[in-house]
């Protein structure tokens, strides 16, 4: 009973389904991997593939960013981003899919942006009347980790009438409040923020219109689905009362972060049992204490999961199963964003559902307990073990004086403005308000990390090229005893050319006629495997003839890709044509250009 909702999965291969087209996907994650991140538009962009060469083929992820910026946004914790391992132009691309959340109130800059989840309206290649809600909870962000985690994904089908059922209501009620998150952007991109809007809007008049959504598995009753939205410490769901829905007679807390109060809290009412899964680290004193009675116990990760050279894991779900809580009868499985923490339910923005077990299932906590422990026939967890001693010392999780002033100082309101200078280059002037003066603070491009300018009340960032310019800069803090921390943060730049920056960032990647003319092939393909190996001979070719551009077969036979598109899938000329208007006006963009337009008027004079 736990198998099923274990991550055992790709995080791409979650947020499409198979005969579907995406059209609008929402999600939040508290940290993004930029790595990580590019799997989105790989998979949005149905450009997902088990070949390795796909996911670093420049021209893939090119394309995957081209065919999805417009369809999904996504919502992270401020400073949640990671510092790129090294410079990805890619990544500007996105500037107006990432969307930093903070508390309102300025004295929460510790609470968190939480929830891990993804809403995603879809509609059938084949049968356009089919149209779907996909709503993914999990505990797992965007981020390369091999951690343990939990996903839980239901479906349901968008009818013609609005019915407004009312366990809908707390998903539309996020869902709407993160809206005014956005802001309203700049000059330039206002027009794309408001379209995002729009779509976000059609989403949620979409979820109005689903009457229930269908769980991913049979375990559960058919309408036994809450959704458990919490915004910065608000519960959205009326019906669902923390602390009493978490109590049960018997349960199973799963968290890798937690404290005393919260476990003392979930406790109250556990008259059977109650086991703790955590991580080590987080063992007290007072936690063992609780636990050291009759039926209960602790497991926390054998070491030799989390201390590896060949995949270090450790524990990162965030369940609880909840046998008979007070003032209902049934099991009940949380699954979701929140740890076994008083932020958690009081301070941070986090995402839930609650999952009700078929009636009849009196083998639930059993069954659970030894699939998520991965009990053997000896009845021992192959991959935790029991804490059966207090821990000889207590690690300290308090937040450092350092982390508590980059955490406040990245919320102040920072204004950026981009000036273009004669010689095609570009100024960023940079302002911050109060300084400081305890702490050093220079800031960075995100695409030229190493260029750091020092940052009291103003700075300037001379001399950008137009693919260096970004929305996204890297804060550096450095206190008196020289330790640092970086940040990754949002600026909203007024006056960035979005339009000819991303043409500048595509001419970085597609800066020849073979390179361009290989782009416009891999759009006509329809097998992106194959398109590999055909790059491949065409990059070998070159290598016996050189760069004599007469030598090299036009593109692999790109003509014939058109005659079989203008048969098969006329559409493909719209994304030739903006493929064209991507990289801008070169001369072998013309060139083709040209031969294009005789080619199209041929094809429609033969029609």
């Amino acid at each position: 009973m736990a198998k099923e909702q274990l991550c055992n999965y790709t995080y791409g291969e979650m947020l499409v389904s198979p005969g579907y087209d995406v059209d609008f996907a929402i999600g939040t994650t508290y940290s993004v991997n930029p790595q990580a991140l590019l799997i989105i538009p790989m998979a949005l962009g149905l450009l997902s593939s088990n070949n390795e060469a796909a996911v670093q083929s420049p021209i893939c992820l090119l394309e995957g960013i081209r065919r999805s910026a417009n369809k999904f946004v996504l919502f992270c914790n401020k400073g949640g981003t990671h510092i790129p391992s090294n410079c990805q132009p890619y990544l500007s691309l996105m500037d107006n899919c990432i969307y930093e959340v903070q508390s309102p109130q300025k004295s929460q800059f510790l609470s968190n942006f939480h929830p891990k989840v993804w809403i995603i309206k879809e509609t059938n290649r084949e049968e356009k009347n089919d149209q779907q809600i996909k709503v993914i909870v999990m505990s797992r962000n965007l981020t390369l980790d091999n951690n343990l985690d939990m996903v839980v994904s239901l479906t349901g089908k968008i009818g013609k009438q609005t019915i407004n059922n009312k366990k809908h209501k707390p998903l539309i009620d996020f869902l709407t409040s993160l809206i005014p998150l956005m802001g309203n952007g700049t000059t330039n991109n206002q027009h794309i923020i408001k379209d995002k809007k729009k779509k976000m809007k059609m989403v949620i008049e979409s979820i109005r219109k689903v009457k229930h959504f269908e769980i991913d598995t049979d375990l559960f009753e058919k309408d036994g689905y809450e959704f458990i939205p919490i915004l910065f410490g608000q519960n959205l769901n009326k019906n669902i009362s923390y602390p009493e829905a978490w109590q049960g007679t018997d349960q199973m807390t799963i968290s890798p972060f937690i404290d005393i109060k919260t476990l003392r809290e979930l406790d109250k009412n556990a008259k059977n049992r109650h086991i703790l899964v955590t991580t080590s680290g987080y063992v007290s004193k007072d936690i063992y204490d609780l636990f050291n009675k009759e039926n209960h116990e602790i497991y926390v990760m054998k070491d030799g999961m989390t201390h590896n050279d060949i995949m270090p894991t450790d524990l990162h779900a965030k369940t609880f199963l909840v046998c008979n809580p007070k003032g209902e009868y049934g099991n009940f499985l949380f699954v979701g964003s929140a740890n076994a923490t008083y932020a958690a339910f009081h301070k941070n923005s986090e995402f839930i559902i609650r999952l009700q077990y078929k009636y009849g299932k009196h083998l639930v906590f059993d069954s659970f307990k030894e699939e998520f422990l991965q009990m053997d026939a000896r009845e021992e967890s192959k991959i935790f073990e029991t804490v059966n001693f207090p821990p000889e010392s207590e690690e300290t999780h308090e937040t450092s004086e350092l982390e508590a002033f980059v955490r406040n100082y990245i919320t102040n309101n920072f204004l950026a403005k981009c000036y273009s200078c004669k010689d095609g280059k570009y100024n960023v002037i940079i302002k911050a308000g109060h300084h400081d003066n305890r702490y050093r603070i220079q800031i960075a491009p995100m695409q030229t990390a190493g260029y750091k300018v020092e940052l009291e009340n103003e700075a300037i960032l001379s001399n950008l090229t137009l693919a260096q310019l970004s929305d996204f800069y890297i804060i550096s803090v450095q206190d008196a005893n020289g330790q640092n921390m970086d940040k990754v943060i949002k600026i909203p730049t007024e006056g960035i050319p979005y339009e000819d920056r991303d043409i500048a960032i595509y001419k970085t990647f597609v800066d020849s006629k073979e390179k361009f003319l290989r782009y416009l092939s891999f759009i006509l393909t329809d097998d992106i495997d194959e398109y590999l190996f055909d790059a491949e001979q065409s990059m070998k070719l070159i290598a016996q003839h050189g760069n004599d551009k007469d030598s090299v077969p036009l593109s692999l036979n790109i003509y014939e890709q058109l005659l079989k598109a203008a048969s098969s899938n006329p559409k493909k000329f719209i994304e030739i044509e903006d493929v064209i208007r991507k990289i801008g006006k070169e001369e072998y963009t013309q060139e083709f250009l040209e031969i294009y337009k005789t080619f199209k008027e041929a094809i429609k004079q033969k029609s």
